[in-house]
Parts: structure tokens; C-alpha cells; sequence
């Protein structure tokens, strides 16, 4: 509306392009593009987990919608659904 503001708390952490989603521990992250450091931001994906969905999607194609995580070896429903706040595919 004109003439309205927004105020921003100071400290809000606002990923950019150019702002690793992994170093600043919030966010989302698109799981379709991405690092293994990126992906282990994620509660309970660690190395080997980050390793096979970067496999999974190089083999398989974009991930349509977070809950197709499923799809990648070790990850099942209740890790998809713990990360599904913080997982974007777009």
C-alpha cells in the first residue's frame, strides 16, 4: 500500500544467490540443484544421504516435489517429512 513500510528485524538472514543456503543454517534448500553441503544443512541428511540424491537426481531427473526424496535409498517418509520445511524444488 502506499505510503506503508515494512520493517525487517535487524539480523534476519535472507538467502541470496550468492549466499550458500549451508552456511547460514536457514532457509529453504532446492534439493534440485543443490551441493552435498547444501543437502547436509537438512536435518538428517548427512554425507552419504547428500551423495545419493546429487546420484539420484543426476540418474533420475529433477525432483518434482520434496516428498519424492523418498525415491533416494535410505531416505524414507520420516526424513522427507522432517525435512519438508526447509525443502524446495524450484
Amino acid at each position: 500500500f502506499e505510503g506503508e513500510s515494512v520493517a525487517v528485524p535487524k539480523g534476519t538472514n535472507t538467502p541470496t544467490s550468492d549466499t550458500p543456503q549451508a552456511a547460514s543454517g536457514v532457509g529453504t534448500v532446492n534439493i534440485n540443484i543443490a551441493s552435498q553441503a547444501e543437502l547436509q544443512s537438512l536435518p538428517g541428511i548427512g554425507p552419504s544421504k547428500a551423495v545419493a540424491i546429487i546420484q539420484d537426481r543426476d540418474s533420475n531427473g529433477p525432483f518434482e516435489h520434496c516428498g519424492q526424496l523418498t525415491r533416494v535409498k535410505g531416505v524414507g517418509p520420516a526424513t522427507a517429512a522432517n525435512i519438508a520445511a526447509r525443502c524446495s524444488t524450484e
